[in-house]
């Protein structure tokens, strides 16, 4: 008898817990309170409260995990000719972020994603021993890891045939926005601001003017925005259209990023 396909399960890892979809069901597996938090919960306290609380969760399913974009850097890698195995982009990637920020990128699993033949690739990093407790933690559980994605190309992947060609993608979170340009269906270019709370909206507003003046736009310029409703910004400006990716717009039950990211396929 043939075994029924069986989809993924979700898991977010973010500053506000980890969080279980199993397709039926959404669970709080760590509920980290950070709407009562002066700051975002680093990752080591999020996996060590999860650790220091087990919970005996059935999943006989692959896990497809999304780490919050608080846990991930990312950069775009210009397109060199002359370089053709994974292994130069591989080399490549892991100095340009080292010139960036020093030797810390040799504690990061740095990985390169192409976007197509000569255009700019994308990099992410992410702490090796994040990854490494992840992977405890599905030895522990009796758990399947299918793939690991960033929260931002999970939602680039989500809405690949909703985001315009020529676009900017911006996504808000607590204590963190995320701007990405995209031109022709490529991303060209990040930018990230670190606003203290209460303070995104302004952070948002303040980071689009930047990318806006550095790179003396202006014409019109649509930005897809994906984040939690009570930090969503009207900007107000006449060159700026919003196309929201969320059909979050119940106020009163306001769906947090771990939640959304949660519900992304």
């Amino acid at each position: 008898m043939l075994q029924l396909w069986r989809k993924p399960h979700t898991m977010v890892i973010s500053p506000e817990g980890v969080i279980l979809n199993s397709g039926s069901k959404i669970s709080r597996l760590v509920d980290m309170q950070l709407s009562l938090s002066n700051k975002p919960a680093l990752w080591t306290q999020v996996l060590t409260e999860f650790e220091e609380n087990p919970i005996s969760v059935a999943v006989t399913s692959p896990i497809r995990v999304i780490i919050s974009n608080h846990y991930v850097r990312y950069a775009v890698l210009p397109w060199q000719t002359g370089i053709y195995s994974q292994q130069d982009w591989q080399s490549l990637a892991e100095n340009h972020l080292r010139s960036v920020y020093g030797n810390v990128v040799d504690g990061w699993k740095i990985s390169v994603a192409m976007q197509g033949y000569g255009k700019p690739l994308l990099i992410s990093a992410i702490d090796h021993t994040l990854l490494a407790r992840l992977q405890d933690m599905a030895s522990q559980y009796h758990w399947t890891i299918d793939v690991i994605e960033p929260a931002l190309f999970s939602v680039v992947n989500h809405y690949r045939h909703k985001i315009k060609k020529e676009a900017w993608l911006m996504m808000v979170e607590p204590q963190r926005s995320v701007l990405a340009e995209i031109i022709n269906d490529v991303i060209v270019q990040f930018t990230v601001a670190f606003p203290p709370e209460s303070q995104e909206k302004t952070a948002s507003v303040n980071l689009v003017k930047r990318a806006l003046k550095s790179q003396h736009k202006t014409d019109s310029v649509l930005i897809a925005i994906f984040g939690e409703s009570q930090l969503l910004v009207d900007f107000n400006m006449e060159n700026i259209t919003l196309a929201p990716l969320s059909a979050n717009k119940n106020t009163e039950n306001t769906l947090t990023m771990g939640l959304m990211l949660s519900e992304l396929t």
